[in-house]
């Protein structure tokens, strides 16, 4: 299953069919800047880089989920 491509969105995290997370950092001239991170390892932060075209960003998300946190920015009670 795959998003429709005007539904992504800056800021946004996104569930891919890897089972990797993928969040949006950037969208410019029909391509995204997003960084990408195992689902099981949200603590080692958002380690690997990459711009792909919208259309096979949005083709591989299953769908939007909730950001994990960054390794340093968790909540305090």
């Amino acid at each position: 299953m795959s998003l429709p491509p005007v539904s992504i969105r800056v800021g946004k995290c996104y569930l891919m069919d890897t089972g990797k997370i993928r969040r949006v950092l950037l969208y410019e001239q029909g391509k995204v800047v997003a960084h990408e991170m195992d689902q099981s390892a949200p603590k080692r932060g958002w380690p690997r880089r990459f711009v792909v075209k919208r259309d096979t960003f949005a083709a591989h998300a299953v769908k939007e989920v909730p950001c994990p946190l960054e390794p340093n920015s968790e909540s305090k009670p």
